[in-house]
C-alpha cells in the first residue's frame, strides 16, 4: 500500500488501496483518470503546498514532460501526448528547447530568454543573479543535459516533483545552456 504524507496545514492525504483523494476534506475519486498533480492552499491562510507529482507506472518519467507539467498545471501523460502529436514523435525521451518552448505557447505561457549573452553559468551562479526574483516568479532552466524549473526558493524536477530548496538541490554546479522566464498570457 502506498501512503504519501503531507504536511499538517495540508490536511490532505492519498491512499492508492482505495484510490480517493482527499483535499480539504472533500473526496476526490481518482478512478482510472490519469495521475493527478494537486495544490492545495489552505482557507484561512495564503500558505502553499506543492504536492508531488501522482504518477502511475506507465507514465513519462523525463525531465522535460515534468517540468512541463509543473509549468502548465497538465499532467505528465497529457503534456507528452501533446509532444508526441506536435513533434510526431513515438515516444518522448529527450525534448528541445524549442519543443518546450512551443508547447508552453500551446497552453498559454510565454517565455521569454533570460541568458541572451551567450554565457554559461553555473546554477549557483544564475541563481545569484536572479536573486531578486519574485515569489511567484517561474523559471525553466536548461542545464547539462537536464530541465528544472525554478519557482520562488525551490527547485523542481522528474526527481524532485515536490521541490527541493535551492540550498539542498545537490546539482548546483551544472552549466546553465539556457534560461526561460514563463510569464502567463
Amino acid at each position: 500500500m502506498l501512503e504519501t504524507q503531507y504536511p499538517s496545514h495540508c490536511k490532505s492525504s492519498f491512499s492508492s488501496r482505495n484510490s480517493l483523494a482527499v483535499i480539504n476534506g472533500r473526496p476526490i475519486n481518482k478512478g482510472d483518470q490519469a495521475p493527478l498533480r494537486i495544490m492545495v492552499v489552505q482557507d484561512d491562510t495564503t500558505r502553499r503546498c506543492n504536492v508531488k507529482v501522482i504518477r502511475n507506472a506507465r507514465s513519462n518519467h523525463y525531465c522535460g514532460p515534468a517540468a512541463l507539467s509543473l509549468l502548465t498545471g497538465k499532467s505528465v501523460d497529457e503534456v507528452a501526448a501533446a509532444l508526441r502529436e506536435r513533434f510526431n514523435r513515438r515516444a518522448i525521451f529527450g525534448v528541445t528547447g524549442v519543443a518546450m518552448r512551443e508547447i508552453l505557447r500551446q497552453y498559454g505561457h510565454d517565455p521569454s530568454p533570460v541568458l541572451t549573452d551567450g554565457s554559461r553559468p553555473t546554477l549557483a551562479r544564475f541563481l545569484r543573479m536572479t536573486k531578486d526574483r519574485g515569489p511567484g516568479e517561474r523559471f525553466l532552466i536548461n542545464v547539462t543535459g537536464h530541465y528544472l524549473v525554478l519557482r520562488g526558493r525551490k527547485l523542481y524536477d522528474n526527481k524532485n516533483p515536490e521541490g527541493v530548496f535551492v540550498r539542498q538541490y545537490a546539482h548546483r554546479r551544472k552549466r546553465v545552456k539556457a534560461a526561460w522566464r514563463i510569464e502567463t498570457l
